[in-house]
């Protein structure tokens, strides 16, 4: 786990230095729309997990958070 949240730090470092959000998705990414750069369609937050809905909820329109531990894996939004 220490391995995959290093990389998921490395990946968060090149999102805050500029690079495209889809195409880090599309290369890294394991989930679902991974092959669609990412894109998940749409939704509102409120349909999301309470404490992923505040982490959302608190990023700047284009922002992107640090990595996530989620039950289901290490995510960053």
């Amino acid at each position: 786990m220490r391995e995959l949240y290093r990389k998921a730090q490395d990946i968060s470092a090149k999102l805050k230095a500029g690079a495209d959000f889809s195409q880090m998705a599309a290369t890294y990414s394991e989930g679902p729309g991974a092959k669609q750069g990412g894109d998940l369609g749409q939704f509102t937050v409120d349909h999301l997990e309470a404490g992923l809905k505040s982490v959302v909820e608190a990023l700047p329109e284009g922002g992107t958070s640090d990595p996530l531990v989620r039950p289901n894996g290490i995510q960053n939004h």
